[in-house]
């Protein structure tokens, strides 16, 4: 009988992150790291993981982490530092932490209940080290004590190094291939064929001390391995019994395993092979023989003429490039040390954030190291066939971290006590970021001054133009952020995106504290520590330039003229052309001629056909005269000397260009550290000058076919491959260079007998040629009708919540249950109200719940100008009737939709915002189209948004009119039957989701991966604040559609808010009742003391109280309402 399993102690215990260096604490001397946890998604997963259960964990825990990939909740991936031991699924509460892992520009939280993050600025690691070989007289040695900015990894490259080739061209270290060299029993060394089939052999102790004396006979000297303290994690699986995956990257020390053909078929350095050796061994030399790159784009941020260079292969052999590569050298330890004073040496800059236990490293001056750390062994080359054997393993480390806060204060931590804040709220901002002031949601741009000649209107939801500010410092609690801003910025917009041309100017004296969410930090004026930037050249400006003279006496390190922000590729892509197909003349005049065509060579020069496209378009510009930059040119000028070949015409230029940023400053300055030149150097520059080339979070989704298909066209890489590499693989995958899927969101939807219609046979749905259209025909769907109907909103096994459905016309939506399989609600207090449908009381003066339209389609339709057949099909047509009569006959309560006679391919909806949610009684609009392969393919469905650039309202419903669902082909569907089907597939269906899934009470569970939160308490706070948002947005939906109302639905606008109408509902009564008592309730002397709700909300409207940054909004949309109702009432 199986002995029942211990359940988790009571009480809290530590959340646990991804790289987490832990021990059980019933294994104390058990050491290893966090692999998997189930706050973290991760789609690497293999299909036949090796793991043990832990003492807590249960068979029923162990088989939802095979079935999901994901462990339970507060349950986590351990994995021990020592082959022998295989992972373990652990209890949050079995586990103690020892160090984490956190890097320079992290953003943190003491706790992840607390409204306040600060941004480490400083990181340093001490560890302890053990020589990975040791002569058998003398005792193992574990030296402790060692900075990190002493020791290097002793696999020279990494995945992530930042490379430059030939002065000029920006890449990424994506794979890596290494020669390894391993020594065997017999005293011979060989290279084998393949490094990627070594394995690391499981050993006990008998046979490690064979593995020594191994070593140490062969030798003849005593040197003998040290028992490794694990060595990096393990990949994969292993192909022998008795092994275990090797790590990525293998260095001296390791003992490894692999086949005897793998030997044999090897390189023999000594000696010759034997089959009665066994093809065991230990590496004695690493060395790289090929990088794989991914290349990012040429410097087009020099003076004088730019000069194409070709772009690099992908694969690159390492001897003969290396001496026209240049490796990047991070700032790992940030930008002061962690006293706060700035680095004397450049070495600081590398000292910490980068070590962990089992990696393997060397000292950067190992005689140094020797004199100074007694125990540190210094065996030399002759006493090892020539190779240098001098590798460490790490043993332990102690991360300590320097953290500014977003009050501006300072403080210096053990990593340990710190905690990732790792779903970053939208709204948050720290000190030193550039903001700009965003309208009022609803209001017009037009109020706000009168537009440049030339520039495009802004849109509605567009920044303030003379608004543009540094953040001082931030009251997170309180959500306010005290501003300084720019007295005179220079800053146009091309729809929703900044143009070139953006100068910063001088920054105020005073500042001004504002709400988060009136201000914005647009992403082309953002960047962050840690990122990777090009920094435009300094230039001085010419008559015809195009380019404005700026007063004398600017601060040191500025530019004195307010230099350009050059463009960034997602900015190029979606700027507008104008006039003939050339940019519009606001970008010509803002913008330095020079830079112009050296951007124009550049993009011309790219791999990408849209940015080709681009570049010829910037070719068509007249341009002017040049401007006069200080000239350094790329081609040698003195005829007596050998010219420079014209690849290689920036390779003896210093790379001046790039940089890292290091600091944001509070004057409006950013801190860049120039770390390609032989000795890094920091200067300070404004924004204007950066333009973000990479930083650690691109994923590449817009990698080229041409950049995958260099993989594949590599022949002489490729035909050194062996069939089983793994390379192969990741030549043909969009994944190889870190593109993943998202994680699913999806919806089913069920009908009577909870039955989903898309599980329904497909001849149970009436195909197009047989569908009747008779008026007196179901098409075999049940209509029967209910009085009283309940929709289950969300399901969380045991409990389940309602949302009320209830009126009359509602057959077909009868008894409609809704699922969702990753995205679930947490259980909600005793005493909240559960979410139910509006409810519409049936009188005579009630609007047709659905109406086609003798009128003309609304010129603000999103699809109007989409093409509409002159005659469509007739199945077409068929399929459409029956979509309305479904409509006609069973839309719920708190949905009303039009058509049009005129195109029927159109579609326009309104949706009530559910009662007891943030969205409640808030009007929400989507219009619909209907291609011509309508119903092969779904619905195009449009969101109209009214949030003014304060961010999502729902995570599925985008700013810019994208509506994320699976049943609508914009969000992943994980099964066939959530996906769209053209016979099991309704309009209502969709309609249905979008009240019963998005609209919800909770909607930051919706969120792409959140839905593992659902009901964490790590969490609740992150949840209100974002119901905080979503219900400061909904009234200013409500306030938009009385000031401008929707086309098509005028009449009903004002019959569902206004008051004296005829049978109306007077909604707005009720909004502006609810939204004053959340005023009330926010403003009490608790609520002002901090005693915030956080927990989910208890009253309707779907929020508690709510901050006080949160009221500024809150409080001008009341204000407006009640003018709006003031007016109405006056009016009749």
């Amino acid at each position: 009988m199986e002995v029942p399993k211990p359940r988790p102690p009571a009480g809290a215990w530590d959340t646990l992150f991804l790289e987490d260096t832990c021990y059980l604490k019933e294994s104390p001397g058990l050491v290893g790291v966090i692999s998997k946890t189930w706050h973290e998604p991760d789609d690497e997963w293999d299909d036949e993981p090796d793991f043990v259960p832990g003492h807590i964990a249960t068979e029923n825990d162990m088989n939802s982490l095979l079935e999901t990939g994901q462990p339970p909740r507060h349950f986590a991936i351990f994995e021990p530092l020592t082959p022998s031991d295989g992972s373990i699924l652990v209890h949050e509460s079995e586990v103690k932490v020892v160090d984490r892992s956190l890097a320079f520009g992290d953003v943190v939280k003491r706790n992840l209940k607390s409204p306040i993050s600060g941004t480490v600025i400083s990181v340093s690691t001490e560890v302890s080290v053990q020589h990975s070989f040791q002569i058998t007289s003398e005792p193992s040695v574990i030296v402790t004590g060692i900075p990190e900015a002493e020791l290097y990894l002793a696999h020279g490259w990494s995945n992530g190094d930042l490379v430059i080739y030939k002065g000029c061209w920006i890449g990424v270290v994506e794979e890596i291939v290494d020669e390894v060299v391993i020594r065997l029993e017999n005293g011979s060394f060989v290279v084998p064929e393949d490094s990627a089939e070594l394995e690391i052999p499981v050993l006990n102790r008998g046979e490690e001390a064979a593995v020594r004396s191994i070593s140490s006979s062969a030798r003849g000297d005593g040197v003998g391995v040290t028992d490794p303290p694990g060595g990096s994690r393990p990949s994969g699986f292993s192909r022998r019994t008795g092994t275990v995956p090797a790590p990525a990257f293998l260095s001296p020390g390791f003992t490894v395993a692999t086949s005897k053909a793998n030997i044999r078929r090897g390189r023999w350095l000594y000696g010759a092979y034997n089959p009665n050796v066994p093809p065991t061994g230990v590496v004695v030399a690493v060395k790289t023989t090929k990088l794989g790159v991914r290349w990012l784009r040429q410097n087009s941020m020099v003076t004088g003429r730019f000069i194409p260079v070709e772009r690099p292969s992908t694969w690159l052999e390492l001897e003969e490039v290396l001496p026209k590569l240049k490796r990047f050298c991070r700032s790992t330890g940030g930008f002061v040390g962690l006293d706060g004073a700035p680095y004397t040496a450049s070495g600081g800059a590398t000292g910490g954030g980068t070590l962990q236990v089992g990696d393997r490293v060397r000292f950067k001056d190992l005689p140094s190291a020797a004199a100074k750390y007694p125990g540190v062994l210094n065996i030399s080359r002759s006493e090892a066939m020539g190779f240098d054997i001098n590798t460490f393993g790490i043993v332990s480390t102690l991360t300590r971290v320097r953290v500014l806060w977003q009050d501006m204060t300072e403080t210096v931590d053990n990593a340990r006590d710190l905690k990732p804040y790792l779903n970053v709220d939208e709204q948050e901002v720290w000190p030193g970021e550039i903001v700009m002031l965003k309208l009022d949601h609803g209001d017009s741009p037009e109020s706000l001054g009168s537009p440049n000649q030339g520039t495009v209107p802004s849109p509605a939801n567009a920044p303030v133009k003379d608004k543009v500010g540094v953040v001082q410092r931030v009251n997170p609690r309180n959500r306010v952020a005290s501003v300084k801003w720019f007295k005179n910025p220079v800053i146009e917009f091309s729809g929703d995106c900044v143009t070139p041309g953006f100068k910063s100017g001088e920054l105020g004296d005073e500042s001004e504290d504002v709400s988060v969410y009136e201000v914005m930090d647009l992403e082309t004026l953002s960047v962050r520590r840690g990122d990777f930037v090009t920094i435009s050249p300094d230039y001085d400006a010419s008559p015809g330039s195009g380019i404005a003279a700026a007063p004398a006496g600017s601060g040191a390190g500025r530019n004195a003229h307010g230099q350009i922000h050059p463009l960034r590729l997602e900015d190029i892509g979606r700027t507008r052309l104008g006039g003939a197909g050339v940019l519009d003349s606001v970008l010509v005049n803002a913008l330095d001629n020079n830079l112009l065509m050296n951007l124009s060579a550049a993009l011309g020069a790219s791999s990408d056909p849209q940015l080709q496209g681009v570049g010829r378009q910037l070719n068509q510009i007249p341009f002017n005269s040049t401007a006069q930059y200080p000239q350094r040119s790329p081609m040698p000028q003195n005829s007596s000397q050998p010219r420079t070949p014209y690849e290689e015409a920036y390779l003896a230029q210093p790379i001046d260009w790039l940089g890292e940023v290091v600091d944001m400053g509070v004057d409006g300055l950013v801190t860049v550290r120039l770390g390609a030149l032989d000795v890094p150097r920091d200067i300070r520059v404004s924004i204007d000058r950066l333009f973000i080339v990479f930083n650690d979070d691109m994923d590449f989704d817009d990698i080229s076919d041409e950049e995958i298909g260099d993989l594949d066209d590599d022949q002489s890489f490729g035909e050194e491959l062996d069939s089983g590499s793994d390379w192969s693989t990741i030549a043909n995958s969009q994944t190889a260079f870190g593109v993943c899927p998202r994680t699913l969101i999806t919806e089913n939807v069920c009908y009577e007998g909870d039955e989903r219609l898309g599980n329904r046979e497909e001849e149970d749905w009436p195909t197009d040629d047989v569908m009747e259209v008779d008026g007196n025909s179901s098409a075999d769907i049940d209509t029967s009708v209910n009085d009283g109907v309940q929709m289950t909103m969300l399901e969380h096994g045991m409990e389940t919540d309602r949302m009320e459905v209830v009126g009359k016309g509602t057959e077909l939506a009868k008894d409609v249950t809704t699922r969702t399989s990753l995205q679930q609600a947490p259980f909600p207090p005793n005493n909240t109200p559960a979410p139910e449908a509006f409810s519409i009381p049936g009188t005579s003066e009630q609007p047709a719940r659905f109406a086609i339209l003798d009128t003309p389609v609304p010129s603000d339709h999103a699809f109007v100008k989409k093409c509409c057949a002159t005659s469509p099909e007739p199945t077409f047509l068929r399929r459409m009737h029956k979509e309305h009569q479904i409509l006609s006959t069973s839309l719920p309560d708190g949905i009303i939709a039009r058509g049009w006679e005129s195109r029927l391919d159109l579609l326009r909806v309104l949706i009530i915002g559910p009662m007891n949610t943030p969205y409640e009684l808030a009007p929400f609009f989507f219009d619909f189209y209907f291609p011509d392969i309508f119903p092969q393919s779904p619905p195009i469905v449009h969101f109209h948004s009214w949030t003014g650039g304060v961010g999502r309202i729902n995570p599925n419903l985008y700013e810019d009119g994208k509506v994320c669902l699976s049943l609508l082909g914009t969000w992943h569907a994980e099964q066939k039957n959530e996906a769209w089907s053209a016979r099991g597939s309704t309009v209502l269906q969709v309609l249905v989701s979008l009240m019963g899934l998005v609209l919800v009470r909770e909607p930051y569970y919706n969120e792409a991966g959140f839905g593992v939160f659902a009901g964490a308490d790590e969490v609740s706070l992150a949840s209100a604040l974002y119901s905080e948002k979503a219900y400061i947005l909904s009234r200013g939906f409500v306030k938009h559609v009385l000031e401008t109302p929707m086309s098509g639905f005028e009449e009903e606008i004002k019959w569902l808010y206004l008051p004296h109408q005829k049978g109306g509902l007077n909604l707005l009564e009720e909004v502006i009742g609810s939204t004053k008592g959340v005023v009330k309730r926010s403003e009490s002397e608790e609520s002002r003391a901090g005693e915030r709700v956080v927990e989910a909300a208890v009253a309707r409207g779907g929020v508690g109280n709510i901050t006080p940054g949160a009221l500024i909004l809150l409080k001008r949309n009341l204000q407006t309402l009640e003018r709006i109702m003031e007016r109405a009432s006056r009016c009749l």
